[in-house]
């Protein structure tokens, strides 16, 4: 009967999608384990530091980075390599739950940028004026110029493309786009986030065992992050 159909229809798709997501979000071998545990501790210990900070802009904006930056982003790049072994609709699916975590991660991102303009604005201070600055306000052109822009055209489903009339070799080259400006904005984050030690407003004694431990593990999760998101399939691109 429809009814009995649609039930056991449920039954095939709602374990195997569930399955995906795992598969998707947790790490699955030594790289990842060890990247996605150099970024969860740093998370931590970014909250150790700063969560009785009396700037509540500062402090914002410092957790909203930690947020995109730590946690979003390099999981949803992780995500965009696994599902490249995906077809038809678990591929699908799986976009979408990538297109969502790095959604999540522009949005602390916003979160970030609002907070310490605002701060700036109330204490009367001009505005990129130092490294640290000025490497985030390239992250933030890279991201949105870059890696969201490129994302939006070269899936197709959003339809850009094909109103675009573009080849199938300009789509491609969209989606490898896509991918190298989602690594560097990773990457520049990691710099950018290097450079905010040395800002006046967190330069204290509390912060000197956070830089170090950054100083140690940035080059290893670079180097992991950069391993993983290349892949083993190089031909492929999301």
């Amino acid at each position: 009967s429809p009814s009995l159909s649609s039930s056991s229809s449920q039954l095939v798709v709602g374990p195997r999608f569930s399955q995906d997501l795992s598969f998707l979000v947790f790490p699955q071998n030594a790289v990842e384990c060890a990247l996605c545990l150099t970024l969860a501790f740093f998370a931590i210990t970014v909250y150790h530091t700063f969560s009785s900070h009396p700037n509540e802009l500062l402090k914002t904006h410092i957790f909203s980075m930690t947020g995109a930056f730590g946690v979003c982003l390099p999981l949803g790049a992780l995500i965009a390599l696994k599902l490249r072994r995906f077809e038809d609709l678990r591929r699908t699916r799986a976009l979408i739950v990538h297109a969502f975590v790095q959604s999540l991660g522009i949005f602390f991102f916003s979160c970030g940028v609002c907070a310490i303009y605002e701060n700036k604005v109330r204490k009367g201070s001009d505005h990129f004026t130092t490294l640290h600055s000025k490497f985030g306000l390239l992250t933030l052109f890279v991201s949105v110029f870059g890696a969201v822009a490129f994302g939006v055209i070269g899936f197709k489903k959003t339809g850009v493309a094909r109103v675009a009339k573009m080849s199938e070799h300009a789509v491609a080259q969209t989606k490898k786009y896509h991918r190298n400006s989602g690594t560097a904005v990773v990457l520049l984050s990691w710099v950018t986030i290097t450079l905010a030690f040395h800002h006046p407003a967190v330069t204290d004694a509390t912060v000197n065992y956070l830089i170090v431990f950054w100083y140690i593990l940035m080059l290893i999760a670079a180097t992991a992050f950069i391993v993983v998101t290349r892949g083993p399939e190089p031909t492929r691109v999301l």
